[in-house]
């Protein structure tokens, strides 16, 4: 009987078989921010000091939660994928207080311009004041500390005025007690939602749901 001239895979001697390194696809940029919005942020960090907290390049829906959960995706798409350049908060509670647009020449096309407008409407409604600032070679500290003053004291204004209590499912209410974003829970006998602390059942504080986001 003739044997079979078909070689098993495990009889082939792999030692001398080299695999071919696999390439990265991905590597460090090396830079944050460009170099006109690195020489901004030194000279701004120097102005606001430990008094305001700075974030570079924040997305857009990390700033704005969206009320009408009736059509919550048609209103997130619009802010999703958009980001500012610069958020400065209050540095105990990081909330923010007003947000900084360092405009360069791009800024005139006019498909920047109608972006640009969409996120000014968008941040007025959310009542966070924004400064926009033309890009330069040198700036004056002057001159924009007047602008920063006048962002600030809106957000005070505005920080003062009746909150609005409609909460959402991605900008939940704090505990009185703890201080901790609280979790939408469903009463088991009623069926009703309410937000609950986290730290249940050690704590019992509870917001009743007026509108509960489906």
């Amino acid at each position: 009987m003739e044997q079979s001239s078909v070689v098993s895979l495990t009889e082939v001697d792999n030692s001398d078989i080299k695999e071919s390194p696999e390439k990265p696809h991905y590597a460090s940029k090396g830079i944050l921010l460009t170099n006109a919005e690195a020489s901004f942020y030194h000279m701004l960090r120097g102005m606001t000091k430990d008094y305001l907290v700075i974030f570079p390049h924040v997305a857009l829906r990390d700033l704005i939660t969206v009320i009408d959960q009736s059509e919550y995706y048609t209103y997130y798409n619009k802010i999703d994928r958009k980001q500012v350049d610069f958020v400065l908060c209050d540095p105990k509670t990081l909330k923010p207080i007003f947000v900084i647009e360092l405009d360069d020449s791009s800024h005139k096309r006019a498909e920047r311009n109608e972006r640009d407008t969409f996120v000014e409407d968008v941040l007025a409604g959310a009542k966070i004041s924004l400064v926009r600032v033309p890009v330069k070679h040198s700036y004056d500290p002057d001159e924009l500390g007047k602008l920063f003053k006048g962002a600030v004291e809106q957000y005070v204004t505005n920080k003062d005025e009746s909150p609005d209590l409609l909460f959402t499912i991605d900008n939940p209410p704090f505990c009185p007690s703890h201080g901790i974003r609280m979790i939408l829970r469903t009463a088991r006998q009623s069926g009703e939602k309410f937000w609950g602390c986290p730290n249940y059942p050690n704590c019992r504080e509870i917001i009743k749901v007026e509108n509960s986001p489906d």
